[in-house]
Order: C-alpha cells, then structure tokens, then sequence
C-alpha cells in the first residue's frame, strides 16, 4: 500500500514538473480535484526534500506554494479552484503520507531530487 502511495505520488510530481515548462501543448483541463492533488504534490515533496533530505535551498512552504500556483496559471488552470491555504492543508498531508511510507528515505530522496528539478528552479 505505501509502494503504491509513492509511486501515485512520484506519477503526480512527474506529471505536473515534466509539463510546467511547456504550456503549448493544451490538453483537456483536468478536474479541480486533480489539480490540487498535482499542486500539493509538488509542495509537500519540495517539503519533504527539504526537511528529510536536508535541502537547505528549497524555500518555505509559502514560496512553494506561491511557485506551484504560479505554474498552474501558466497552464490556464482556474485560480479560484484552489487558494493558497487549501494548496498547504493538502500539501502537509502528501508530507505526512511521504513521511510515514516505508521506502527507504534515499530512494525517496533521489526520486524527489530527479522529479523536482525544474519547479524548485522556478521556486526560488
């Protein structure tokens, strides 16, 4: 069930950080359930990266925050489906489920690192 949990996690990381940067391609808007679920997804692993992984220079959850809806604009998504304060609540929760899954904090941490790469450079 954790496997799982990550890997569910890693596919939304992956999904939203690998599309950021190309806003060209329009696809079908997805729901507003799974844009928060992406959104979150790239705060609370940026979160986890940076307090179980000992990432100094990831910024706070604001800035993250802030970053995540930022690219979402940028991908025409409705900013009114989520604020800022529903964004973090969801985001702890993807940390807290990260934090409690039984794989091995390295591999974790590589993944997240691999994944992450282009938001945490728009984060900061």
């Amino acid at each position: 069930m954790f496997i799982r949990n990550i890997a569910a996690l890693t596919i939304s990381v992956a999904l939203l950080s690998g599309c950021q940067h190309s806003a060209e391609h329009k696809t079908t808007l997805p729901t507003a359930e799974s844009r928060l679920e992406q959104l979150s997804s790239l705060v609370g692993a940026s979160q986890f990266l940076r307090e179980k992984c000992s990432r100094a220079d990831i910024p706070d959850n604001d800035k993250l925050a802030a970053a995540a809806m930022n690219e979402a604009n940028k991908k025409g998504w409705p900013s009114q489906d989520v604020n800022q304060t529903q964004l973090l609540d969801a985001a702890k929760g993807v940390f807290d489920r990260l934090n409690a899954d039984a794989t091995p904090l390295a591999q974790k941490c590589s993944s997240f690192n691999r994944t992450l790469v282009r938001f945490l450079e728009h984060a900061r």
